[in-house]
């Protein structure tokens, strides 16, 4: 009986857990939609970290380095790409634009049932057009950002929102995009300047 006790209450845990990161997941995607231009050098320096630390961390690897050198060169690789992306941003908005796009059609994707190949040359497309729409935001920086933040920060929201619903419906995630990105966009519009 102990044991069943105890696989309750890691269910239990589990998903107060899960309703907190849709919490966390809701909010975040408000920043995006409604702060995205505004906070763009920063999401920028975090996604150059993290790139710079999976560098550092594929030289440890490949190298196989010990020791304090396995833990500082990741580190500093991360702290030079964030800094990197944070000074060049354009660089780092293209990627961004790229990384979003794919992600959102990956999105998109989830929620159809087609087969596997279809799928995969969807997603395919999804990566090409992330590739024209990181070059458009750099050739039309404020009003791409601005537009692909409010979007992927809508639906952020849209899937945290029917998540902490418990509902598995397009109609109520796009009616939630709906109000949110416009808004989104029309705050930062107002917010922001060239």
């Amino acid at each position: 009986m102990d044991y069943l006790s105890g696989i309750n209450q890691f269910t239990q845990v589990a998903a107060q857990l899960s309703v907190l990161l849709l919490i966390v997941r809701v909010a975040f995607g408000a920043l995006n939609c409604f702060m995205g231009y505004r906070m763009l050098k920063f999401w920028i320096s975090v996604c150059g970290f993290f790139l710079g630390t999976g560098i550092g961390m594929t030289a440890v690897y490949v190298l196989q380095l010990s020791g304090n050198v396995k833990w500082i060169l990741p580190l500093a690789a991360g702290g030079i790409t964030a800094v990197l992306g944070y000074e060049v941003y354009l660089v780092g908005a293209f990627f961004l634009g790229w990384v979003l796009t794919t992600y959102a059609i990956l999105m998109v994707v989830r929620q159809l049932d087609i087969e596997p190949k279809m799928e995969i040359l969807i997603l395919a497309a999804g990566t090409l057009l992330g590739v024209l729409v990181g070059i458009l935001v750099v050739k039309y920086a404020r009003p791409c950002i601005i537009w692909l933040m409010a979007v992927s920060g809508g639906m952020s929201m849209a899937t945290g929102v029917c998540g902490i619903l418990q509902k598995d419906s397009g109609i109520l995630m796009l009616l939630i995009m709906a109000v949110c990105v416009p808004a989104g966009v029309l705050f930062q519009f107002m917010t922001t300047h060239k």
